[in-house]
């Protein structure tokens, strides 16, 4: 038998049973709206106007953050920020148009680049007379944001806080907007104390995170930003948006003594969170403010707060809560300078304490038998001495609130004190 013929038989017989099928031609593009390469040079009124109306709607959403609004209102700190402020808007509104600005720049300069890439891809094309691959005449969304503009902004450190994504053919701006404003002062009410905290001044930021959505081919064409018509209007939401005072460092006065507000940890001082993500807006508080006595009058003072303890003001509810660290002796002072020192005080040419100057007295030379709260008594009566509105050189000493802090500052060992606290709260 003859092998070489059966085989040829063989290859014969499969070759039958096929049949080639002519294609129906097809359109080989893609579905997906694209950006012609040659509008590229073509696009700065598109670009600008992509700019304005996110920067516009952008404006506009930070006029609806009214819930930041109050509690900047409940610190005071929109009157008290250098050159004045009412808002949070008003905050922003500096960092806003810089951020306008470099946007259009950015898809400026971008799209240059982009231009260049492609030329350069396509000659390097036209050179290769076996080259296997196509020229590009049109780019998809996809490609425009994810891969060019990331390549750009990755290259250019400048443009650091924008980064491009799509859906359909809505172009995704995300960008990070970070806005630094000085304020002079604060004003704190903690335990019905009111803390007028000034100062050098301290640094109060506001930082943003931003997405925008907008359409770039409204006229469902299919080709992109061939006109200013395919721009829409954008939706824009903060995925994230607080105020806070890193270091508040400013100085106040509890007691009429100085104090100032040190730094002990990472977390901020101050913060006003937004929290977008629940039904109705609301915005978080949180205080973390710690004092000491001020460095400049503390080694003079009879008394001082206790080692690794400081005065603290946080935040509980809606109110600010004051916790005040246990007073001790300052031990470079004794007790018979204490009251030596209140004693030197000619108390009966004290207006309100003229009737009472002798019990006073009297009061003062229980203070001996005190060893144990004589720094407590010391700053309450600090706190408890006031100067006579409208006179020079009158001051007055104002008993109820000499036996209220008496109390919070000895607390449960009031009964251990009662007998010689009654002999100083005359006139209660």
């Amino acid at each position: 038998m003859n092998t070489k013929k059966i085989k040829k038989s063989v290859k014969q017989s499969t070759k039958n049973n096929y049949r080639i099928e002519a294609l129906e031609p097809r359109l080989m593009m893609s579905a997906d709206p694209v950006i012609d390469v040659d509008d590229l040079s073509n696009l700065s009124t598109q670009f600008e106007t992509i700019s304005d109306r996110v920067f516009d709607e952008t404006t506009s959403l930070f006029n609806t953050f009214c819930v930041i609004d109050a509690e900047l209102d409940n610190l005071n700190i929109v009157d008290r920020v250098n050159n004045g402020v009412n808002s949070i808007k008003d905050l922003v509104e500096d960092s806003l148009a810089t951020a306008k600005g470099t946007l259009q720049n950015l898809l400026g300069e971008a799209s240059t680049y982009i231009k260049g890439e492609v030329d350069n891809f396509n000659d390097n094309i036209a050179a290769q007379a076996e080259s296997t691959q196509s020229a590009i005449t049109q780019i998809s969304l996809k490609d425009f944001a994810t891969k060019y503009l990331k390549d750009f902004v990755n290259a250019h450190p400048e443009y650091k806080d924008f980064t491009f994504n799509y859906t359909d053919s809505k172009l995704v701006v995300e960008y990070d907007l970070e806005t630094v404003k000085e304020i002079g002062s604060l004003e704190i009410i903690a335990g019905g104390e009111t803390f007028n905290l000034t100062g050098d001044g301290t640094n109060l930021a506001v930082n943003a995170s931003i997405s925008a959505e907008i359409e770039l081919d409204a006229d469902v064409s299919g080709t992109m930003l061939d006109n200013v018509n395919d721009i829409g209007s954008p939706t824009v939401a903060a995925k994230s948006l607080d105020v806070s005072i890193a270091n508040l460092g400013l100085n106040a006065e509890f007691l009429r003594f100085g104090i100032t507000e040190v730094d002990n940890d990472s977390t901020p001082d101050l913060k006003i969170s937004y929290n977008a993500e629940q039904e109705t807006p609301s915005a978080s508080v949180d205080v973390d403010l710690e004092f000491s006595l001020s460095p400049a009058n503390a080694d003079s003072l009879p008394f001082m707060f206790k080692e690794g303890e400081m005065l603290k003001i946080s935040k509980v509810g809606t109110d600010f809560e004051l916790k005040i660290p246990d007073i001790v002796k300052n031990e470079s002072f004794t007790l018979a300078d204490f009251a030596g020192s209140l004693k030197n005080i000619e108390l009966d040419k004290l207006p309100f304490l003229k009737s009472h100057a002798s019990e006073l007295k009297n009061a003062l030379d229980k203070i001996t038998e005190l060893e144990n709260y004589w720094a407590k008594v010391s700053m309450a009566f600090g706190g408890a001495v006031e100067k006579v509105e409208g006179e020079t050189d009158a001051f007055q000493l104002k008993i109820n609130q000499l036996a209220s802090w008496l109390g919070k500052f000895v607390g449960d060992k009031a009964d251990e004190m009662k007998e010689n606290v009654k002999s100083l709260i005359i006139g209660v």
